[in-house]
C-alpha cells in the first residue's frame, strides 16, 4: 500500500485509451490500484486490454443483370482494431425473388460477395442495398454494400404459387415448401420499379411445365373476355395466349392497353401487380419437376413508351415438390362368423396402414366401399385414427350366412388432409356357424292329479301325494331352424325344483335334434312328504347350443299333500274316509276297472283294510 503518485506512468498505453500519462490504472489481477485511500503499488507488468469493435467500410459494386451463378461481385473492406479475424453475413436487402430459399446473393468469411441465385439478381430493377455485418466473435458492426445493375431491363417480375381452395386462392406455398393438394395456382406479377415508374402497358410471355406432373385447367377459350383470369383485366386488348398441356407448355400468354384512349390501364407502378393467374391440376407425383417463365423483350413496353432490351434474356425457374397421396398396403381377406356380436374386431388396426410422404398431415382412414343394408345403414365401421373395422349393430342384426350372402367387399382409403390414396379392396368371408333354434310347446307347468280321469264328475286336484306321482307332464322340444347343418344340441336339463325328475337320458352325450325335428320330454313329480310347494320361474333350464336361448326355463309349480288326503283338499279327515267307501271301490287291486289310484292310500296297488293304518295315524292333519 502506499500513495498513487509513487506509481511510474502508462507511457506505453497498456490499456489503449490513448492516454499516457495517466498511471498504470491496474493490477495484475485486473482489479483498480486504487480503493477509496488505499493504493495498490503491487506488480504492474499485465493490464486489462477492452475489446473494440471491428468497422466496415460502405462500397458500391457493379454487375450486368445478366450475370450467372459464382459471380464475384466485390471484397468488402473490414478491419478490426485489435486485429481479431472477422466473419461476415449478409442481414438484409437480399432477396429471394423466386422463393426457392436461396437469395441472390452470398458472402464468405473473408468478405467476398458472389451470385449466389440469378434469377434472383435478374428479376430485379433498382440496385440492391446489401447490409454487411462483420463480426470479430464479440462485437459486431455494419456497412452498405450498394450492387448496381448493368444492363438492366426496366421489368421486375416474380412468380408465386398458391394453395387451392376449392376454385379460390388460398395460402402462399413459400419457399421450398410442397404443393399438398390436387390442384394450385401460380401468380405472375409484374412491376415497374424504377425510379420514375410508368407502369406496363404490354407484356407477352411462355409458362412452361412438366406435362406428366401438372396440368393447367384454364378456360383458354374465353382469353378474350376480360374477366378472365388468364391475362389481368387492365390489358384489354389483343388478349392471347394458346395451351399445349401434351408438351406443358402456353405460348405467347400475352396482352396490353392503351391507356391514352382509355383502352385499359398501366400496371405495376412501383410495384409488382398480377399479370396472369393460372390454375393446374396435379397429375403426377414427381419432385424434381420446374416450372418456368420466360419473357418475350420485343413485346414488354411501359406508359413512357420505354421498351425492354430485345435482346435480353428474362427468366425464372421455380422448382415444385409435390406432396404423394397416402398408399394403403395390402389387407388379406378375413373370416367373420355370423351373427357376431355387434364390435366384433373384424380387421385389427395393426393390419390397416398407409404410408406417406413428409408433407401432409398424418393419413387416417374411411370406408370407400361400404356394404349397407336394405335402409341403407352400414354393416361396417372402421376407426379413422388406427384403422381397426368393427362389426356395426346393423351388420350384427344383418349378417346371416342362410341369407345366401356369404361375402362382401369392403374398401379402404387413406388421407392425409390433402390427398385421398387409391383404393385398396379385401373381403369379408361370412362363415356359416351351427344356429340351431329351439322352441318348447309350453314355458310354465303345474303338477297336481287328474281326478277327472279316475272319478265320474271329479275336478283335478293341485295336489300330488307321495304315494300317487304326477307323472302325466311333458315338454315338447323342437328345432326350427332351416339350415341342413343347424343340428340343435341339447347339452344337459338342469332341475331346481324339489323331487321333480325327467326321462332325458344324457349318458352317451348330448341329445341331438335335426331341423324341424322335436323330442318329448317327460317329467314326474314325486313329492317325499306333504307340505311341499314350489313355483320357480327357473324350475327347469335346457341347456343346448341354441342360437335364440341357450339357456331356456321353463316355470314348475307344484305342492304335494298327506297320503291319506284322498279327497285332495290338503286335509285328512273323515271325508277322506267317505271317499273310501265309494261303493265298489274297497277290495279292489290295479288292473280292476274299478280299482281307483288315486284313492289307494298305502299305493300298493290295493284298496284294503291297509288304508285305514295310515289314515288313521294322519287323521286330523291339515296342509
Amino acid at each position: 500500500m502506499g500513495n498513487n503518485s509513487f506509481l511510474p506512468a502508462d507511457t506505453s498505453d497498456l490499456d489503449k485509451d490513448g492516454n499516457t500519462t495517466e498511471t498504470i490504472p491496474f493490477d495484475l489481477a485486473g482489479n483498480p490500484r486504487v480503493n477509496g485511500t488505499n493504493v495498490d503499488l503491487g506488480a504492474y507488468e499485465f493490464v486489462s486490454v477492452q475489446n473494440r469493435p471491428p468497422v466496415v467500410n460502405d462500397a458500391v459494386f457493379s454487375i450486368s443483370k445478366t450475370s450467372p451463378n459464382g459471380t464475384v461481385v466485390g471484397t468488402i473492406n473490414a478491419t478490426d482494431p485489435d486485429n481479431n479475424p472477422l466473419t461476415y453475413s449478409i442481414t438484409a436487402g437480399n432477396p429471394d425473388t423466386d422463393g426457392d430459399t436461396t437469395s441472390a446473393f452470398g458472402i464468405s468469411n473473408t468478405g467476398v460477395i458472389t451470385v449466389t441465385d440469378a434469377n434472383d439478381v435478374s428479376a430485379q430493377t433498382n440496385p440492391f442495398n446489401l447490409t454487411i455485418q462483420a463480426n470479430d466473435g464479440a462485437l459486431t458492426d455494419t456497412g452498405i454494400a450498394t450492387i448496381n445493375l448493368n444492363n438492366v431491363n426496366p421489368l421486375s417480375f416474380q412468380l408465386k404459387l398458391y394453395e387451392d381452395n376449392n376454385g379460390t386462392v388460398g395460402s402462399e406455398i413459400t419457399s421450398n415448401n410442397a404443393i399438398l393438394g390436387n390442384s394450385f395456382f401460380a401468380e405472375i406479377l409484374v412491376g415497374d420499379i424504377r425510379t420514375n415508374a410508368a407502369g406496363l402497358i404490354i407484356n407477352s410471355l411462355d409458362f412452361g411445365f412438366a406435362a406428366d406432373v401438372a396440368q393447367n385447367i384454364n378456360n383458354f377459350a374465353d382469353i378474350g373476355n376480360v374477366n378472365s383470369p388468364l391475362i389481368t383485366s387492365a390489358f384489354p386488348l389483343f388478349r392471347g395466349g394458346t395451351l399445349d398441356n401434351t408438351n406443358g407448355l402456353i405460348d405467347n400468354l400475352s396482352g396490353g392497353a392503351v391507356p391514352e384512349a382509355s383502352q385499359g390501364t398501366a400496371i405495376g407502378i412501383n410495384q409488382l401487380n398480377r399479370f396472369s393467374l393460372l390454375r393446374f391440376n396435379v397429375v403426377g407425383t414427381r419432385d424434381n419437376s420446374n416450372l418456368n417463365l420466360t419473357f418475350d423483350p420485343t413485346q414488354i413496353g411501359f406508359a413512357d413508351g420505354t421498351l425492354v432490351d430485345p435482346n435480353g434474356t428474362l427468366s425464372l425457374t421455380r422448382n415444385i415438390i409435390i406432396n404423394d397421396a397416402p398408399i394403403v398396403g395390402s389387407i388379406n381377406n378375413v373370416n367373420l362368423a355370423e351373427r357376431s356380436a355387434v364390435g366384433t374386431v373384424v380387421v385389427a388396426g395393426n393390419l390397416v396402414d398407409a404410408t406417406d410422404d413428409a408433407y401432409g398431415q398424418t393419413p387416417t382412414f374411411s370406408l370407400s366401399t361400404s356394404p349397407k343394408d336394405g335402409s341403407g345403414n352400414d354393416l361396417f365401421a372402421i376407426n379413422a385414427t388406427t384403422g381397426e373395422i368393427t362389426l356395426t349393430q346393423v351388420g350384427a342384426n344383418t349378417i346371416d350366412f342362410e341369407s345366401g350372402v356369404t361375402s362382401y367387399q369392403l374398401g379402404v382409403k387413406a388421407t392425409d388432409g390433402y390427398k385421398l390414396s387409391t383404393e385398396r379392396t379385401f373381403n369379408v368371408n361370412i362363415t356359416n356357424v351351427n344356429e340351431g333354434t329351439i322352441v318348447v310347446d309350453k314355458n310354465a307347468i303345474t303338477f297336481g292329479t287328474k281326478l277327472s280321469q279316475y272319478r265320474q264328475n271329479a275336478t283335478d286336484s293341485l295336489f300330488v301325494r307321495p304315494n300317487f306321482a304326477d307323472k302325466t307332464q311333458f315338454i315338447d322340444i323342437t328345432n326350427t331352424a332351416s339350415g341342413t347343418n343347424d343340428v340343435l344340441a341339447i347339452a344337459g336339463i338342469t332341475i331346481n325344483a324339489q323331487n321333480v325328475t325327467t326321462d332325458a337320458n344324457f349318458a352317451n352325450g348330448d341329445i341331438l335334434l335335426n331341423p324341424g325335428q322335436t323330442r318329448r320330454i317327460a317329467l314326474a313329480y314325486t313329492p317325499k312328504a306333504a307340505r311341499e310347494n314350489f313355483n320357480l320361474a327357473n324350475g327347469l333350464v335346457i341347456n343346448s347350443n341354441a342360437q335364440n336361448n341357450s339357456a331356456l326355463n321353463i316355470q314348475l309349480t307344484g305342492k304335494s299333500t298327506f297320503n291319506s288326503d284322498i279327497s285332495y283338499d290338503g286335509r285328512v279327515n273323515l271325508t277322506d274316509l267317505t271317499t273310501l267307501q265309494r261303493p265298489g271301490l274297497f277290495g279292489s287291486s290295479s288292473g280292476q276297472t274299478n280299482y281307483d289310484p288315486t284313492a289307494d292310500i298305502t299305493g300298493d296297488g290295493r284298496i284294503n283294510l291297509a288304508e285305514l293304518v295310515p289314515f288313521n295315524s294322519e287323521f286330523g292333519l291339515v296342509i
